[in-house]
């Protein structure tokens, strides 16, 4: 599926590590999300969601450790409220008008509706998925 120019600069400049940490933002990972999961299947998505932070992370010298650096349950709840808004919101033709047309996905302490701080406080958390304490994800299908 193609995408709209502006969006196809964005990642390309995301895969070549090009984006400044000091403009790697909430919605810039929004951003990241609708693309991947636009372009591929959810398990692709997030697969490619995974490596490519881990990328930029590691570019910019941040460390992944028990207390800091790539969060996999963040990314991962990131990517399914991101997909559960897709599939309840009319096709966006761009990722810009996606996050305008889903305001809700602007507060990046949503997540915080499905987690507890204790729970994303693990390092189980940082490592690998652990799904919410609070109460579950939306669901959504996943091809």
């Amino acid at each position: 599926m193609s995408l709209a120019p502006d969006d196809t600069r964005f990642f390309n400049r995301f895969q070549s590590l090009r984006i400044p940490l000091n403009e790697w933002t909430h919605h810039d990972h929004l951003r990241l999300a609708w693309i991947c999961l636009r372009t591929s299947t959810f398990d692709d998505a997030v697969q490619r969601i995974r490596t490519g932070i881990q990328a930029h992370n590691a570019h910019h010298g941040i460390r992944s450790t028990p207390d800091g650096g790539y969060h996999d349950t963040l990314t991962i709840a990131w990517v399914h409220l991101v997909h559960a808004a897709m599939q309840a919101s009319p096709p966006a033709p761009d990722s810009r008008s996606f996050i305008a047309a889903n305001p809700d996905l602007h507060d990046k302490w949503l997540i915080l509706k499905y987690y507890s701080r204790p729970c994303l406080r693990t390092p189980e958390a940082r490592q690998s998925f652990v799904g919410p304490d609070l109460k579950p994800l939306p669901s959504c299908a996943r091809e």
